[in-house]
């Protein structure tokens, strides 16, 4: 029976009840306690022992600051130390202990400790055991002995884990996303080199330059050619690769298996392609390229952890930035995948977590960090934060369509002509190069060296680095002018 139990409210779900054992004994809490409050709802109020003295010590904390509610946790393989009960999520069959007592934290013998609290002052072992010299060895034993808290597991772990300290003699690094993306963009810089040769800058035509550079047009489009050109097929290729690779179906896979590698691999490439496309006409595009389903009217910024074929979105949906849409779930060792919808007209705020499996129904909001839970989430409700909860009224603002989801001929052309300008971005630094350096080895023919290296070297580096910002911030000011409030 919990009597510290309220009727109603808090963040529980009382239709899920739970047990769990601490300190031998059988308790029972509900999907959503943590352990720290599960006990406090059954009346459990001395949790552990402080260190020295082994005085009682309950709950004061409600998370990671927590200092005396540490409990060792699981059995054999799956023991941990020292775990905080305010952050450990209860789940049935949880099994925890107390740490520092015997034979248990209501009747803990060290107790005794306190008696002598007088005789025992901060650090006193440094010197009483000093003496004899020779014994030593065995006082250290039993110090030791009652030093630390929790107990170190003795079992291997049999948990595991996304990350892990790995060591190796041999490292080869890029074979995973990056390597991949590498990997595809070297047909495009081939590409990219032919034309080059085409316009009639070869080898020697580089070298010519470098000994004696000029304002050569033909050698300045043949290096805005070989940044600008690789980008887009390199961005081909990858949407490509996602379909090579095979259809990845629902299920449950093995963390160490080839389809978990092949999950991986997707993931990763639909990350390097938003880092170039999100937010633009471009990106539905190549996530229908990919494999993904993609409705009429959508507007996409960047996805994460998103796996295309296992994505549907419905039409004129909005995805703000940096949304987890679908991920894999990945827990002791097996990944579980599942198909995830978003329904028409849905709006997801930035930060939003669409767990895999999820359907979301039609005209939902979904704000800014919320967590999509599809069993309370119902067609034209709002929702925001984790677990979600209902918002009653939202401001909605009425505008014209032709401004929004049905834009004229002419609107949607000139986006496109400015999206595609994000493609030329590094053309910049491609003419930045070769600018610094003609004027650098004019400057060096024509000015003495005490200027040449205290004035004019710092000042064409200056202005090689301050060029490609500037250039941004006026484009800006030319497109947008001066932004102010409205609508």
């Amino acid at each position: 029976m919990q009597r510290n139990r309220l009727a109603e409210g808090g963040r529980i779900d009382r239709s899920r009840p739970l047990t769990f054992m601490f300190n031998g004994r059988s308790y029972e809490g509900f999907a959503g306690d943590t352990l720290a409050s599960a006990l406090l709802a059954n009346e459990v109020r001395v949790v552990g022992r402080s260190f020295k003295y082994h005085r009682a010590r309950g709950i004061v904390a409600a998370g990671m600051e927590e200092p005396n509610a540490l409990v060792q946790l699981g059995k054999g393989g799956f023991e941990e130390a020292n775990a905080r009960a305010t952050q450990i999520e209860l789940f049935d069959g949880l099994d925890a202990d107390s740490v520092n007592c015997w034979p248990s934290p209501d009747l803990d013998f060290g107790a005794a400790a306190g008696f002598f609290s007088r005789l025992l002052p901060a650090g006193f072992y440094y010197k009483t055991f000093m003496w004899p010299p020779k014994l030593w060895m065995t006082y250290e034993h039993f110090i030791r002995r009652a030093a630390g808290l929790g107990k170190a597991p003795k079992s291997p772990d049999a948990d595991a884990y996304d990350k892990r300290w790995a060591h190796c003699d041999v490292l080869v690094a890029g074979g995973g996303p990056a390597g991949l993306a590498a990997a595809l963009a070297l047909p495009a810089e081939l590409f990219a080199l032919g034309l080059v040769l085409f316009f009639g800058v070869d080898a020697d035509v580089a070298s010519a330059w470098l000994a004696s550079p000029t304002m050569d047009l033909s050698l300045l489009i043949g290096c805005v050619a070989m940044t600008v050109l690789p980008i887009p097929f390199m961005l081909l290729a990858e949407a490509l690769a996602c379909r090579v690779m095979g259809h990845v179906r629902p299920g449950v896979i093995s963390r160490w298996s080839p389809g978990y590698l092949r999950v991986w691999l997707k993931t990763g490439l639909v990350d390097s392609g938003s880092r170039w496309l999100y937010g633009t006409l471009f990106w539905p595009v190549w996530l229908r390229l990919a494999g993904m389903k993609v409705g009429q009217g959508c507007e996409i910024s960047s996805l994460i952890d998103t796996v295309p074929e296992l994505v549907e979105i419905g039409d004129q949906t909005f995805c703000a930035d940096g949304i987890y849409l679908g991920s894999p779930r990945i827990h002791r060792g097996t990944v579980t995948l599942a198909l995830t919808r978003l329904g028409r007209n849905n709006f997801v705020g930035n930060g939003a977590i669409i767990p895999g499996g999820t359907c979301v129904p039609d005209d939902v909001l979904l704000g800014v960090g919320t967590v999509a839970n599809e069993s309370v989430i119902r067609p034209g409700t709002s929702w925001f934060g984790h677990p979600p909860f209902e918002l009653p009224r939202r401001e909605v603002i009425e505008l014209d369509r032709r401004l929004t989801h049905n834009p004229s001929a002419v609107r949607y052309l000139v986006r496109v002509f400015w999206e595609s300008l994000r493609f030329a971005l590094p053309a910049a630094f491609a003419l930045i190069v070769p600018v610094w350096y003609f004027l650098l080895t004019r400057a060096e023919s024509s000015l003495p060296l005490s200027v040449l290296v205290l004035m004019a070297v710092p000042l064409l580096n200056l202005g090689a680095f301050a060029a490609t910002p500037l250039l941004a911030v006026g484009i800006k000011w030319a497109l947008l002018g001066r932004v102010r409030p409205g609508i």
